[in-house]
């Protein structure tokens, strides 16, 4: 198995820096294939039931976009109008293979199958080149899609009972998120790396533990619930937690151009507090168990991700 990560791994990065890089939508399409392929690929190496029925569904999915965007590449459809029918096809394309809302509806019934590792790229990784693709080619209507996003992402949140849908619908709200941080190359790439650290650490904690559920979290000791809200802080971007830096850096860009969508912006970032306080008040309340092992994630881990909380009111400071 570690044989073909060793292979697999560089084929999906090398799709990404190839589709990011191209200038041709031929290699820009052949990058998405290189990149499904190599990702069912990893979803294939664990193999479970559950993870065969979504890897399967998901490839069908991902043929039906690569169908349109060769379709609308074949007929020529681009970009004379961008707000024609046909012209926005490829757009479309990208947003279905992404899991871009509104096209996301696809999204949390197969994504929530995936093994550990697949959901993590599918929340980072996989949205990285259609997300610039859709930036660089369809800006004067991507804040409509920005909107969308942030939107059905925090609204979306609120009533899911499962960590992984929790964590998919507050996905969908940072891709809105992402997508207005793209005006600055620093901005962009500062939030990516928090987003990325973030989920990471987030799933390493889910993931060692086994929780599925978020009433699970009631069980755990004083320790681990700490743990956990320092997480859940740091996700709903709280200040002085990691996650509000990359946010401010965001809104104070974007306050004085685009007023209409910084506000729809606040208020959503209020709705995606709210389901994350829900979450922590839930694990708060419940009784604490006795046991001091049930956290069983790295505890240089942990503290790497404390130190980074503590230094980001620091490094907020230097950026702004």
């Amino acid at each position: 198995m570690k044989n073909y990560n060793l292979i697999i791994y560089p084929i999906y990065s090398f799709s990404i820096i190839l589709g990011v890089t191209s200038q041709s939508w031929t290699l820009i399409w052949v990058s998405l294939e290189i990149n499904l392929l190599s990702f069912i690929f990893l979803l294939l190496i664990k193999h479970t039931p559950t993870s065969a029925e979504a890897g399967m569904k998901y490839f069908m999915i991902q043929s039906l976009g690569s169908l349109i965007l060769l379709t609308a590449m074949t007929m020529n459809m681009f970009f004379n109008n961008e707000f024609s029918p046909m012209a926005v096809t490829p757009l479309a394309a990208l947003m279905v293979k992404s899991g871009v809302a509104p096209l996301h509806t696809w999204t949390p019934n197969i994504i929530s199958n995936f093994p550990w590792v697949n959901f993590m790229l599918f929340l980072t990784a996989q949205k990285i080149v259609p997300v610039i693709i859709m930036f660089s080619s369809w800006f004067n209507i991507l804040w409509i899609i920005i909107m969308i996003n942030i939107m059905i992402g925090s609204i979306g949140g609120i009533l899911q009972s499962s960590f992984k849908k929790m964590m998919l619908f507050s996905s969908i709200n940072n891709v809105g998120w992402m997508m207005l941080s793209m005006s600055s190359i620093v901005m962009f790439t500062l939030f990516l790396s928090v987003y990325f650290i973030m989920n990471l650490v987030m799933i390493k904690f889910i993931s060692k533990n086994s929780m599925t559920w978020i009433v699970q979290i009631k069980s755990f000791n004083l320790y681990s619930k700490l743990v956990f809200f320092s997480l859940m802080c740091s996700m709903s971007g709280i200040p002085p937690f990691l996650g509000f830096m990359p946010k401010w850096m965001i809104i104070k860009k974007i306050h004085s151009t685009l007023p209409l969508l910084t506000m729809i912006s606040l208020i959503s970032s209020v709705v995606t507090l709210f389901f994350y306080f829900k979450v922590t008040l839930t694990s708060i309340l419940g009784s604490s168990s006795a046991s001091k092992s049930t956290l069983t994630m790295s505890f240089y881990g942990m503290k790497f991700f404390m130190m980074m909380n503590l230094m980001s009111p620091g490094l907020f400071m230097i950026l702004t």
